[in-house]
């Protein structure tokens, strides 16, 4: 889970030098991937993210190299890439959070997968919300989407958090041997 987490940040967060992300997408997809694959448990949910954080990994590398080469992401096939790469995040997320629901109604563990979902269909309304005003000119819209992003942030760092505390609840749950999985 630790995994997960940790490419969740990469995901979310951006720290950029001369235009280049130092916490690439890429990467964060990759580990979400690693994860994944490291949790032994029969979910159905975390199968069927796997392909879809590979694809998401190899977009995410090849927008990243356009970027150093200095391709124009102003084009308008960049701009529909964008907005089917932010339904797949989504989709991604979505997948994970109920394969947590999936873990906790195998093991009646409290993984608070209600709240992990709540926050999920904000995360989702928010971005979807974000890359769509995005594409609409004009000053107003422009304001309307710096606020949404700033609410996407806070929606992200709050999903984080409850990811961490599931991270928690299964590291302690297999360290006195109630759950076997590497997690």
């Amino acid at each position: 889970m630790l995994n997960i987490f940790v490419g969740y940040l990469f995901v979310f967060f951006h720290i950029k030098i001369n235009g280049f992300d130092l916490l690439a997408d890429f990467v964060g997809y990759a580990l979400i991937y690693m994860g994944l694959c490291k949790l032994s448990v029969n979910t159905v949910n975390f199968e069927k993210a796997k392909p879809w954080t590979i694809g998401m990994s190899i977009v995410s590398f090849i927008s990243c190299l356009g970027g150093l080469f200095g391709l124009d992401f102003g084009n308008p096939l960049f701009t529909i890439l964008n907005l089917i790469t932010t339904f797949i995040s989504v989709y991604i997320m979505y997948l994970i959070d109920t394969g947590i629901r999936e873990i906790e109604q195998n093991t009646n563990m409290d993984l608070n997968s209600e709240k992990l979902l709540l926050i999920w269909k904000v995360q989702a309304t928010l971005s979807i919300g974000c890359t769509i005003l995005s594409l609409i000119p004009g000053n107003i819209i422009v304001v309307i989407a710096a606020c949404l992003t700033v609410a996407a942030f806070i929606a992200n760092i709050v999903f984080l958090v409850y990811l961490y505390r599931v991270k928690k609840v299964l590291d302690e749950n297999i360290q006195g041997g109630s759950y076997g999985a590497n997690l």
